[in-house]
Formats: structure tokens, C-alpha cells, sequence
């Protein structure tokens, strides 16, 4: 009764959601009549087209059924025309050094959401949260979960004014939250503060968003904040909160409009989840059949009241090449800030395993399954946020996940998109490829097409030696930087100057790996990973010639088990440009001993300087302070905390958070900071 395919990607609940309504509409098309021939439509090119409500309920409930013929989905709001993409802060040379530091991001010209927010007078900082999360599979981890130490999460939000002068803290107010809320980030913008909350206490991606059971019944809230009268010691005043049914996957801001993505498996209550008799399958018939397609889409309660539909059905498009439909709905709802009634929001009846948002759009990365494992091909759709429209989709050759330091593998850059992939081999002498690929609009039709790719040729060398693996990645205006790994750490730069011809320009063999790349500016490249003892490293590239990449300086934190929290979670890694030749930047790191015995040593911040920036061949990266909040003794032989480490940088002051508290001091210095508040 089902497409092969369909049943072993998404299993047997998947089977129970859909078995009902096939028998009604079958496989043969679309019984919607067609539209008045005075007024023909596009045929649809790309992979998603637009639904009407009857076609998006008959997806829901059943087999897919032929391409639809309704008007262009709209949605996605452009409140704030967004700044152009091609310009970025690293390489403006004139401009003005700020003063504090903000959250890490992968685009700089597009704010994502953390723990902590800072506005350059009151720190925000949300409760702590506790459960567990899901590692990404793939390309490097492998299944396995982590439970985040600790006890029950703090009771509200805190704020705390910050005296930058001294490098004091002190909290000024208490924002209450609902019971069941657990912050996943806050936002700052303008005035306003911005928290998203969830039901769903974990933070689940790679293989396990292609999955459905753990969406089910999920919710997620978005909530404003007024701060005006933070400053008179008032705490910041809820000013609007609306409630989404479904899974909350991710959000980014973009300008004076907040941006989430989010995902709706429909609650059907009294649905057999594992139908095994034909009475099991004419109980689900029966169901389906009294169903309406409001009882199949999401609902959103605004300030509390009562639920409304957030999709009407009509803005909502559907899959062009697939036999079968999806139960779940990937929603795009966006928030103008300073108008959050104003709220809209664009679905598509398929999966997203990933998402990246650009300063112009936003693109939903679906790596494709067979046999409930990753097919080697991922599927890309770009929806754009100054046209309201959707704009294209492509199949890539490759796996592109994620999360943490996977989200730097694709880029956007004067409209075109860059995305660099792995794919598994069956050679046991080489397991890996690795590929990179250009994509932009195709010229007809909504597509993305490939206009260049490297390799290109077999001629072409390959990125990375035969069995390593990828680590870390950075697009950086024209040039890409890749690191591979399996004994030695090859840096590779490739040159994207010409998009439809990349060439890789220059590789630089060291010892180690880099999961974290940071361009410092054109010259300059920062990596933070690995040595080859297994300890830290941090290490500064003279990529002044990209033909010859040289290592200018390396520094090595602790001895073999040493770790930092900013390898996996660029949040956890702070940036400030200076005014003059010198740059200042922290990671947490918790160190083990010198002699490779992986005994704890000592946990805290660590504070460097990239000094003489305007000349790559005499640049310096130094270490000019450690605040340490643990050491090892016959009392404590392994860390007791270190859970979301965070550092702010303003002026001289630096604001360490760990495990919710605020430690501080002044830059440079060594010891035990102030703390904790």
C-alpha cells in the first residue's frame, strides 16, 4: 500500500499517518479541477511547487498526487530590507572598532540567538538548561547521546547592569517564565528583548530531524520584552508572546525581523500507530475521512488567547518528484519586531535537516535517505526574504549536516551559494570525498542550478588525502578554507573568484587539525582545534599568498584530553576587533596535565591577542591572561561544572559565564576572577 522508499525512511508511525487515505486517492493524480484557461499558470520547474488546500490535504492524508496549479505561495516578510551580502565587517578596513562584543555568528550581517545577549549595559542571561542532546551523525560523530550536568534549571531570566570600567556585574532584576518554558536563546534588538522557548528539551539534528515521532506534539513560544526602564532598575516588560504548535528547529534575525523555522506533524488523536490488521487500517480510514485540513495544520495563540490557524492552507507548497506525501510540514513564519501581529508564515510537505540564513534568504537543506541511511545527495530549497517568494531547489552530490561547526559549510555570497559536502565511498583505501559546489538561480523557472564544482575533473586534485575526513570549514568573501584530518592536518584554500571554475590554490601541511576556522582578514586565518597530543591548539595562517598558506604562530593549551567548548560551539567563542593592529579574543578550555596523563588540570577562560594584523608575515598571536574558576586538588580531581561558557569583552572588562553565574576581570589578567554573580 505505500512506496517502498517512503515506509523505510520514515517507518511504521509514518505508515499509520498516511495508510488511510490511499486507498481513496490512490496514486493517479489530482482530482482538483484545473484552473480558467484565460489565466494559465507557470508549470512548475523546481522540486517544490505551490499547493492549493485541497491538494496540501490530500498530501497530508495520502499519496502525493500530481503537481499542483494554485497561485505562487507568499509569506516571508522583508520588513527591513537587508543589507547587502557581498560586503562583510573583515574586509571594511575603515570600519569603527566596537566596543563590546556580540554572539558569534555564522553571517555577519545575520544575529543568531544564545544563551546571553549583551546591549552594552545590561547582560540578559537565560536560565540554564538540562537534558540532553543528540550528536550529528555522518560525516565525523557517531550515534551517541550526552547529558548535560547539573540540577533543575534557575527560576527567570536574569539581568545584570555591567560597570565595564571596574569589570563588575550586578543583577538588577528577575524576569519570571512559565513553568514549562525551556529558553533555547534570546535576541537583542533595538530595545527589545527576545526569548524562544520550547517543550522539546533537547536540541536534536542531523539524522535525527529526519525523524517524526519526537514532533508530534510539540510547541514552541516567542516572547518580546520592552528594556527601556532596565536601566531605572525596572525589569524588562512583556510586551506580546504568541505560542506555535510544532518543533522548533531554528531562528535567526535579519534586521528588525525575526525569522523561524519550525516543524508540524499533525496530532490526530486515536490514530493506530502500528496498524497490523484490516480493522487497524479501516480505523485509520474511517478517521482521516472525518478530518478536516485545519485539523491538519499548526495553530498559534497570541498573548494567551485562544488558538488560531497559523497556515490556511493556501500558503503551503508540495514536492514535484515524489510518489508519496509527508506527514510533517516545514513552517517559515516571520516576525517583524516592531509588529509581531503582523506575523506570516510559508510551508513546504517535506523534511529540512538543516538550515542557513543569509542576510537575503534562507535555505532548507534535506539530506536524502535510502534504506534508512544518508543516499550521498542532499537536497537544497531557498526561499528569499525580500521578494516573499520561494525561489529555487537543487539535489547536490554529497552530505551537507547541522549544527555546531557544520554550519559554516554553506555560505552565500554576491547570490550565489556555496556548499561543501561529503560523501562515503565504498574504496576502503579512500572512504571519504569531499566536494564543493556554486549554486544560483537557474535562468527559467523556480531552480537552483550548479554553475560550478570542484572537483571538476578527475584530473582536478581532491580535497583532502585518501580516508580524511572533513573538519573545519570557512567561505570567506572569494576563498574557501577546508581542513582535513587523519594523521596530518592539511589546510586547503581554494579560490572561488571565479564561481563557475573554483580552483584549489594552496595547501599547507601541519600537525593536528582545525575544527574552527576564523578569518582575522584577508591575510589572516585563525584555527582552533586539535594538536596532535590531543590537547588544544590554536594557530595563526599567513594566507596572504593563497598559492602558500604559512603557519605563523602556534599555541598549544594543556596536555593530551584538553578540550574547549568554542571547537564545537561557535557561541563559546568571542571576538573583538581592536581600533588599532591588535585583535583580543577568548575561549573556555578545561586543561589537562602536561604529562599526556588525561588527569584534569584546571578550567576556566583563556584571553589571546593577535597582534601587528596589518602585515601577515610579522603578524604574533599571544597569550596575555587565564581566569580559572577550577582547579584540580586532592578535594576535586575532575571539573564540576562548565556548561554554556560565554565571555563578553567591553573595553578592558571581561564577563565570563559559566553554569548561569557571571565571573569577571580585567583583560590580562591571570588568576581567579571576580565571582561568581
Amino acid at each position: 500500500m505505500f512506496g517502498t522508499q517512503f515506509v523505510r525512511i520514515y517507518g511504521v508511525f509514518v505508515a499509520a499517518l498516511l495508510v488511510s487515505g490511499l486507498g481513496a486517492c490512490g496514486g493517479g493524480g489530482a482530482t482538483v479541477d484545473p484552473p480558467p484557461p484565460t489565466d494559465p499558470p507557470e508549470p512548475p520547474v523546481g522540486l517544490l511547487a505551490p499547493a492549493s488546500a485541497q491538494q496540501l490535504e490530500q498530501r497530508l492524508k495520502s499519496a502525493f498526487s500530481s503537481a499542483g496549479t494554485a497561485t505562487a505561495a507568499e509569506g516571508l516578510l522583508a520588513v527591513d530590507p537587508p543589507s547587502d551580502n557581498a560586503s562583510d565587517p573583515f574586509l571594511n578596513a575603515d570600519a569603527p572598532a566596537a566596543t563590546f562584543s556580540t554572539t558569534y555568528g555564522v553571517d555577519a550581517n545575520v544575529a543568531e540567538f544564545d544563551i546571553v545577549q549583551y546591549d552594552g549595559t545590561h547582560l540578559y542571561i537565560a536560565p540554564r538548561r538540562f537534558c540532553c542532546y543528540s550528536v550529528p551523525l555522518g560525516v565525523v560523530a557517531t550515534d551517541a547521546s550526552v547529558t548535560v550536568p547539573g540540577g533543575e534549571p534557575e527560576a527567570g531570566l536574569r539581568v545584570l547592569a555591567t560597570d565595564p570600567a571596574t569589570a563588575t556585574a550586578t543583577e538588577v532584576a528577575r524576569v519570571p517564565l512559565p513553568a514549562d518554558d525551556s529558553v533555547e536563546g534570546l535576541f537583542l534588538h533595538e530595545g527589545r528583548l527576545v526569548t524562544i522557548s520550547t517543550t522539546l528539551r533537547s536540541s536534536p539534528f542531523g539524522m535525527d530531524w529526519l525523524t517524526v515521532l519526537p514532533w508530534g506534539s510539540e510547541s514552541h513560544r516567542v516572547a518580546l520584552y520592552a528594556t527601556a526602564g532596565v536601566a531605572d532598575g525596572a525589569p524588562p516588560e512583556l510586551t506580546w508572546s504568541a505560542t506555535f504548535d510544532g518543533g522548533f528547529v531554528q531562528a535567526r534575525r535579519v534586521g528588525g525581523t525575526l525569522h523561524l523555522i519550525s516543524r508540524y506533524t499533525p496530532r490526530l488523536q486515536d490514530l493506530v500507530l502500528n496498524p497490523q490488521t484490516e480493522a487497524d487500517f479501516a480505523a485509520n480510514a474511517a478517521l482521516l475521512d472525518d478530518v478536516s485540513l485545519a485539523d491538519l495544520l499548526p495553530q498559534v495563540a497570541i498573548d494567551g488567547g485562544a488558538p488560531s490557524p497559523l497556515l490556511n492552507g493556501d500558503e503551503c507548497l508540495m514536492a514535484t518528484d515524489e510518489d508519496q506525501g509527508f506527514p510533517t510540514l516545514t513552517v517559515l513564519t516571520s516576525i517583524p519586531l516592531n509588529n509581531p501581529n503582523a506575523h506570516a508564515s510559508v510551508c513546504y510537505n517535506e523534511f529540512a535537516s538543516g538550515v542557513y540564513v543569509s542576510s537575503r534568504a534562507i535555505y532548507l537543506s534535506d539530506v536524502r535517505v535510502d534504506d534508512g541511511a544518508p543516499s550521498g545527495a542532499t537536497r537544497i530549497h531557498k526561499f528569499d526574504l525580500t521578494s516573499q517568494s520561494y525561489r529555487g531547489s537543487a539535489e547536490i552530490e554529497g552530505v551537507l549536516w547541522s549544527g555546531g561547526q557544520f554550519d559554516f559549510r554553506i555560505n552565500e555570497f554576491e547570490d550565489r551559494l556555496r556548499v561543501m559536502t561529503s560523501t562515503r565511498t565504498d574504496d576502503e583505501t579512500d572512504v571519504w570525498d569531499h566536494q564543493l559546489s556554486v549554486l544560483g538561480e537557474a535562468s527559467a523557472g523556480n531552480a537552483l542550478e550548479v554553475v560550478g564544482r570542484y572537483p571538476n575533473t578527475p584530473d582536478d586534485p581532491e580535497i583532502g588525502k585518501p580516508n580524511e575526513a572533513l573538519y573545519g570549514v570557512r567561505f570567506f568573501g572569494p576563498r574557501a578554507y577546508a581542513v582535513t584530518f587523519e594523521q596530518i592536518d592539511p589546510l586547503y584554500v581554494l579560490d572561488l573568484s571565479d564561481p563557475e571554475a573554483p580552483s584549489l590554490s594552496g595547501e599547507l601541511e601541519v600537525t593536528g587539525f582545525s575544527d574552527f576556522l576564523h578569518p582575522v582578514n584577508e591575510d589572516l586565518l585563525l584555527g582552533l582545534g586539535t594538536s596532535a597530543n590531543f590537547a588544544v591548539k590554536l594557530e595563526l595562517f599567513d594566507i596572504a599568498d593563497i598559492s602558500a598558506p604559512v603557519s605563523r604562530e602556534a599555541i598549544v593549551l594543556g596536555g593530551s584530553g584538553s578540550y574547549s567548548e568554542a571547537q564545537y560551539n561557535r557561541h563559546a567563542f568571542t571576538y573583538l576587533a581592536g581600533s588599532a593592529d591588535t585583535d583580543r579574543f577568548t575561549i573556555p578550555a578545561s586543561l589537562s596535565t602536561l604529562d599526556d596523563s588525561y588527569a584534569w588540570d584546571r578550567s576556566g577562560l583563556f584571553l589571546f591577542e593577535i597582534g601587528g594584523k596589518s602585515s601577515a608575515a610579522t603578524a604574533t598571536l599571544s597569550q596575555v591572561g587565564e581566569l580559572i574558576v577550577e582547579s584540580a586538588s586532592e578535594e576535586q580531581s575532575y571539573p564540576r561544572g562548565g556548561s554554556g561558557q560565554r565571555a563578553i569583552l567591553h573595553d578592558d572588562a571581561v564577563f565570563f559565564l559559566r553554569d548561569g553565574e557571571i565571573y569577571s576581570a580585567l583583560w590580562g589578567t591571570t588568576g581567579t576572577p571576580a565571582g561568581p554573580q
